[in-house]
């Protein structure tokens, strides 16, 4: 019995480093070959060469606070305005965000108002993709601030010919601690997967792709930012996450009720994506498989055999077995250090400069996200949600 005991706490033990560690590692070695060295593939960008036109959806919903701030953003970036088309997909608001938004286009005419009759952001995004005047789209929420560059190295990836959907790096403004950490450890791992053009997230605050290869998303999506790469990577294309197009995202958690309701939300929606493209394994080439696969143990699998890794460890210790419990943690705990160190510990962050205090921001999280994984997977038969859902932290 002692021996089935060790044999599941070790192949327990495999099951979790290879998901939370062994993944990253091997992402960071492979990435380095493919990319400019910090997880991003380098992209020229002539300046003779002609700019492509671009059209940028904004879909909303009641967003009168936000309205007016985030045309002038649009406004304010480098990209030329004869080259623009900017759409704004309402869905039946009934405060003062159409009013808002005419009265910027009659000033900006590469601004259009289209009211689309129907409630939800991927059935306006759906109405807006039929109104696009190009093939090079980038969706925005009305709460991300877009950096003056960003919408042309959005159209610059996306005009090289073999990258079919590009997000902007995104992080949270005026945020609680935990949310920065959160944000830390998520873009660190998009930086990887976008080291080899996989990235399997993108984010809603400002992401672009091309029309021909998705000219509307199923109406029963809820993540976008999931679904969009996730079938540009089952097809073959290339999928990045832009270290060079900055964005930020107003709405973030600024408490901790507010990260566990809109992270179990998200988790929700992303576990649509997960089970939805689980039918199209047999379809995926070998590195997407990989990508697909680790995501789906990560979300579904890996949180629950964690619970179960961390009886049969207080079982080898209660039965005596220190030396062998303790001898087969050392790689996991060493494989740790380095995630911490060069992977997550490396990327952006909100301006606290303590290895400490950011390392015990990613253990905590850690569990924090699992809790949250658990919930979301033992209530998914239960909960259905639309993409007509409640925003959080609605900044004034």
């Amino acid at each position: 019995m002692t021996t089935l005991y060790q044999a599941a706490y070790l192949f327990t033990l495999a099951i979790l480093w290879w998901a939370y560690f062994g993944y990253l590692l091997f992402l960071s070695i492979i990435s380095r070959r493919t990319s400019d060295g910090d997880g991003e593939r380098t992209i020229f960008i002539d300046e003779k060469d002609e700019l492509p036109g671009v059209t940028v959806i904004i879909p909303v919903h009641n967003e009168e606070k936000l309205m007016g701030r985030k045309l002038d953003n649009i406004a304010d970036t480098d990209y030329p305005k004869d080259k623009l088309d900017v759409i704004v997909a309402d869905g039946l608001s009934d405060d003062g965000t159409e009013q808002i938004v005419r009265q910027k286009a009659a000033a900006l005419p590469f601004i259009r108002f289209e009211q689309t009759g129907e409630r939800g952001k991927i059935p306006q995004i759906n109405r807006a993709l039929e109104k696009a005047k190009n093939d090079i789209v980038i969706n925005t929420d009305v709460d991300g601030v877009l950096e003056k560059s960003t919408v042309r190295r959005i159209a610059a990836a996306l005009s090289s010919g073999k990258t079919a959907v590009a997000g902007a790096y995104v992080l949270p403004s005026d945020c609680s601690e935990n949310e920065a950490d959160f944000w830390r450890i998520q873009n660190a791992i998009r930086f990887l997967e976008s080291g080899i053009g996989l990235s399997s997230t993108v984010v809603a605050a400002c992401y672009g792709f091309n029309k021909k290869v998705l000219g509307r998303f199923p109406e029963d999506v809820i993540a976008d930012d999931v679904y969009l790469p996730f079938w540009a990577n089952l097809n073959g294309h290339e999928t990045l996450y832009l270290n060079s197009a900055k964005a930020h995202e107003l709405r973030a958690a600024k408490n901790f009720r507010e990260l566990l309701e809109h992270k179990e939300r998200k988790g929700n929606a992303d576990l649509r994506e997960i089970f939805r493209f689980a039918k199209s394994v047999g379809r995926m080439r070998p590195l997407w498989l990989m990508v697909y696969t680790a995501k789906a143990l990560h979300m579904v699998a890996a949180p629950f055999i964690l619970i179960v890794f961390i009886a049969l460890l207080v079982a080898q210790v209660a039965s005596g077995n220190i030396f062998f419990a303790v001898a087969t943690l050392l790689p996991a705990g060493l494989s740790a250090a380095m995630v911490n160190k060069f992977i997550v510990g490396s990327a952006e962050h909100d301006g606290r400069t303590s290895s400490v205090r950011k390392t015990v921001g990613n253990v905590q999280m850690f569990f924090v996200t699992n809790f949250i994984l658990i919930a979301a997977v033992l209530k998914y038969p239960f909960f259905r949600q639309t993409s007509a859902y409640k925003k959080i932290s609605r900044p004034g």
